[in-house]
């Protein structure tokens, strides 16, 4: 093995070695993307496309007839190569397969983003989480508002359940399913995470220790600079000590002049908030049908909650959203009927902002 291994390997050995304790961003400086094979169906034929990490133009294509046993196996066969090369392969689906919606969230729904839309599923959309492959785009905002508005992506698994079971028939393992029109977005991947194949290589005990004692080594160098630079902080840090006084001093300034302005603004709020009261009430007044009435009608910052019965509860959602008061217009429960009325019982919730009212 020692006269195989030449001065390449060795550096890239190292360098993916030094690349394992990096986070994710730094890694991609030290290692080459891997090449994309995607996969598409199209009636009876099957397409295998192979991209380089630029993923402009395929540079390689391989198309067969499901019946043809001779071009599929040759197919099989060039692939099982790419696999070897560590090549990410992707079954692509057209976009006209997918039901894209975007959904407002709490942003503390950040941190467990895809167990709450396999919770609101059900709600969101015509189908159960058990029912689809599902992901989403988080597109990044305004960072001051509390909502996040992620975009669901999602597939019925009945429509694409065929390929997949004749793909695993032929020994093909997925790394991820995308829409065509996202090809290129690693963001996208259908397959839940705990579904997707780990095809990353580790590195062995040997290369840690190694990798670990160059690391320590460097920290070593690191570190002379750093004590000197600790002389000179701790003079700094004495004069930024009484600039913290006097910066304490200041703050409660501040804190006692807010006061004082929250004080003097306490019943002009309340005048204001009491009007956008009325206007609401107002506001629903006019644009609920006459066979519609209320049981129930709160209040909570920003959100109202209606319940009562109606001839037909489901026009109130487009009822409601055609003003220009609410959006994300919702039933909060199942609608049910009532034996002795035969109305409609609903309990719905609807956003509205101060600034509408």
């Amino acid at each position: 093995m020692l006269n195989k291994l030449n001065f390449s390997d060795a550096v890239n050995w190292w360098i993916s070695g030094l690349a394992y304790l990096c986070p994710t961003s730094v890694r991609n400086v030290f290692i080459t993307p891997p090449e994309l094979i995607t996969i598409e169906f199209n009636g009876q034929d099957v397409l295998f496309k192979r991209y380089t990490s630029d993923l402009n133009e395929a540079i390689e294509t391989h198309q067969f007839n499901k019946s043809d046993d001779v071009e599929r196996l040759r197919a099989l066969s060039w692939l099982e190569k790419q696999k070897e090369e560590k090549a990410e392969i992707t079954l692509i689906l057209p976009d006209e397969f997918f039901l894209k919606k975007k959904i407002t969230f709490p942003k503390a729904a950040i941190s467990n983003l895809r167990q709450v839309l396999s919770f609101e599923m059900s709600r969101k959309t015509p189908f159960s989480p058990e029912q689809v492959y599902f992901d989403f785009l988080l597109h990044v905002g305004n960072e001051k508002t509390d909502k996040i508005h992620p975009e669901l992506f999602l597939v019925p698994r009945e429509r694409i359940n065929s390929e997949l079971e004749l793909l695993e028939s032929w020994s093909i393992r997925l790394d991820a399913i995308r829409p065509a029109n996202y090809r290129s977005n690693s963001d996208i991947n259908l397959i839940a995470p705990e579904y997707q194949p780990n095809n990353k290589s580790k590195p062995d005990k040997t290369m840690h220790f190694l990798v670990s004692t160059a690391c320590l080594l460097l920290m070593a160098i690191l570190y002379a600079p750093i004590v000197i630079q600790q002389k000179e902080l701790a003079i700094f840090e004495s004069a930024v000590a009484k600039s913290r006084k006097d910066a304490i001093e200041l703050q409660a300034l501040k804190q006692d002049k807010d006061l004082i302005l929250e004080q003097s603004n306490f019943l002009e709020n309340k005048r204001r908030d009491e009007l956008s009261s009325i206007a609401l009430i107002n506001e629903v007044t006019q644009i609920i049908p006459d066979d519609t009435w209320l049981s129930r009608f709160v209040m909570k910052e920003n959100e109202l909650q209606l319940q009562g019965e109606s001839s037909n509860a489901s026009s109130l959602i487009q009822t409601l959203e055609s003003s220009p008061f609410f959006t994300n217009v919702q039933f909060r429960s199942p609608v049910t009927q009532n034996k002795i009325s035969h109305k409609d019982k609903f309990n719905l919730s609807a956003t509205f902002t101060r600034e509408s009212t």
